[in-house]
């Protein structure tokens, strides 16, 4: 679950081929690490390939977790890399900046 960027990458070069066509991470390395995860995966699996990603981490880390702000940040960096869809960036209490 949370590899390193390289990993995820590798994790989902093997996807494809076992019929699959998206693949879901669990990034939680940092906010900078965490988009970075997405860059090696997409540019490996192409355009024909969708990234998920499970934030669910981000607010659960403890004192590392995520800022409502970081988490605008962090979506808004992996958003360039057109991932299918997020799962539990901010805890049902915290209306998102964009939405609020």
């Amino acid at each position: 679950m949370y590899r390193q960027p390289e990993g995820h990458a590798q994790e989902a070069a093997a996807i494809p081929g076992m019929g699959f066509r998206a693949h879901r991470m669990r990034p939680g390395w940092g906010p900078e690490q965490d988009v970075e995860a997405v860059r090696p995966m997409r540019q490996t699996v192409g355009s024909c390939f969708e990234p998920m990603v499970d934030a669910h981490t981000w607010w659960r880390m403890g004192d590392r977790s995520y800022s409502a702000g970081t988490v605008e940040q962090v979506t808004a960096g992996m958003g360039g890399y057109d991932i299918a869809w997020m799962e539990e960036p901010l805890p049902h209490t915290i209306t998102p900046p964009m939405l609020g």
